[in-house]
């Protein structure tokens, strides 16, 4: 899971408006970055999820990653609504740093084969 926490943080926390110029972020101590404290469901949500439809990876979100968010209900939720949440805000970014290492992976082992 580190490889793709890796791929999210250099593909995202560079242009995040919450980190510096070299990507560490400067979110508050009193919160979490949402991208680090569900990366895991963000990561397992991402590779389950088979479609070209964008619409599609935004349902499994929902579904597997803002259901269990403490900043707020799916249908609800403040930081989403006020652009203040750097997983939604991302999101698009964070898909295609984790479709990326997924089909260095496939490449990797078939390369071995």
């Amino acid at each position: 899971m580190d490889k793709y926490l890796e791929a999210i943080k250099e593909r995202v926390c560079t242009h995040c408006i919450d980190a510096d110029s070299q990507g560490n972020c400067r979110i508050s101590s009193a919160r979490e970055c949402t991208i680090e404290s569900n990366y895991d469901r963000i990561v397992k949500s991402i590779l389950a999820t088979k479609s070209n439809r964008y619409e599609d990876y935004v349902a499994g979100l929902r579904e597997n990653v803002c259901e269990n968010c403490s900043y707020g209900a799916p249908e609800n939720c403040d930081d989403r609504n006020q652009v203040e949440c750097p997983l939604d805000r991302y999101y698009p970014m964070i898909v295609d740093a984790i479709e990326e290492v997924g089909i260095e992976h496939i490449r990797q082992a078939n390369t071995a084969l």
